[in-house]
C-alpha cells in the first residue's frame, strides 16, 4: 500500500472526513490532504506530521515515498490513445438503446434525477460512482471527474466512475445537476470509446489515473463526444418532443421549469440540446 493509501485506510478506519482530518493535523486546506491520499503530492514540510500519523519514523517515510516515486516513473504512459470520429447520429442511437435497456432491465418506466443515477451505470455497465471533495489527474489537475475502467484503479478498485462535488473553476460546491451530468458524461466514456475493436484505451497508466482526464489537446473530440452521449441520453429526444407538444419554436419562460424537473439537466445543457434537436427558443 502506498504511503497516501495508507493516511486514506487509517483516517476511514478512525470515521474521520477529509475536512475533519485536515482540522486535527492543522494543515490549511484539505485539497492537500486529498493530494496526499492520491499519492500527487508530499511536501517535505509534512513528513513529520504524517510520521507520527502512520506511527513510523520519518527516515522510513522518507525511503517510501523515495521508493514510491521510482516506481511512479517506471509505470508512467507508454502510448497516447488516438481520438475515434463516431457520427452523431450513432451517437444517439447508442444512447436511447442503453437508456431502453435500463428500462427493460428495470421495468421502471421513468427514470428519476438525480435519485436514479448511481444505479443506472452500475446495471448497464457494472460501474460504480464515487463522489469525492477532488480528483486529480496525471499531472495533478484538479479534474470535475474521471473514469477508472478495468485495470485503472481509484484506491485500489476498478470499474469506477468519480464525481467532484465541487466546481473545480470559482470554488464552491457542484450543483446536483452539473454532477448528474459529469457522470453520464464517464458513463458515455466507457460505452463509445473502450471498444476492444477500436483499441482506444491507453497501453499503461500511472496509479490512480482516469482514462480519458483533459478536454484539449488529442482528448478534445473524445470529450465532445462524451457530452453527445450524456446530453441524448439524460433528454431522448422521443421523450423531449413528447414533453414540449412536439413543437419546433418553443417558450423557454413557458417550458424552462418543465424540461429540466423532467430530465435533470442545467439551463445550459438544455439550451446546448435544444439547438441540437433543431427546435428554437423564444
Amino acid at each position: 500500500m502506498t504511503i497516501g493509501g495508507g493516511v486514506r485506510k487509517k483516517r476511514i478506519e478512525m470515521g474521520l472526513s477529509q475536512r475533519e482530518l485536515t482540522a486535527l493535523l492543522g494543515l490549511k486546506d484539505h485539497s492537500m490532504l486529498a493530494k496526499i491520499e492520491s499519492g500527487l503530492r508530499f511536501p517535505r514540510s509534512s513528513v513529520p506530521l504524517f510520521a507520527k500519523w502512520l506511527e513510523i519514523s520519518e527516515n522510513e517515510l522518507l525511503r517510501r515515498l523515495s521508493q514510491e516515486k521510482v516506481e511512479k516513473n517506471l509505470l508512467a504512459p507508454k502510448a497516447i490513445v488516438r481520438p475515434t470520429y463516431l457520427p452523431m447520429d450513432r451517437i444517439e442511437a447508442m444512447a436511447l438503446e442503453d437508456r431502453n435497456k435500463y428500462s427493460r432491465i428495470t421495468g421502471a418506466n421513468r427514470i428519476n434525477l438525480p435519485e436514479d443515477r448511481e444505479k443506472i451505470p452500475q446495471v448497464l455497465f457494472g460501474l460504480r460512482v464515487v463522489f469525492t471533495d477532488y480528483l486529480f489527474g496525471p499531472a495533478g489537475e484538479t479534474l470535475y471527474g474521471g473514469l477508472f475502467p478495468e485495470g485503472c484503479y481509484y484506491h485500489y478498485v476498478d470499474k469506477v466512475i468519480v464525481v467532484s462535488t465541487q466546481w473545480v473553476k470559482g470554488g464552491g460546491l457542484a450543483s446536483e445537476e452539473a454532477k448528474t451530468f459529469q457522470l453520464f458524461h464517464e458513463m458515455g466514456h466507457y460505452r463509445l470509446h473502450l471498444d476492444e475493436d477500436v483499441g482506444l484505451r491507453p497501453v499503461q497508466l500511472p496509479p490512480d489515473s482516469p482514462v480519458y482526464c483533459s478536454a484539449g489537446g488529442a482528448y478534445k473530440p473524445l470529450e465532445f463526444q462524451a457530452n453527445a452521449y450524456a446530453s441524448a441520453f439524460l433528454i431522448p429526444e422521443p421523450q423531449l418532443r413528447e414533453v414540449s407538444g412536439n413543437r419546433r419554436v418553443i417558450d423557454l419562460q413557458e417550458f424552462e421549469k418543465k424540461l429540466r424537473s423532467e430530465f435533470g439537466v442545467s439551463r445550459k445543457i438544455l439550451l446546448q440540446r435544444l439547438n441540437r434537436l433543431g427546435i428554437k427558443v423564444m
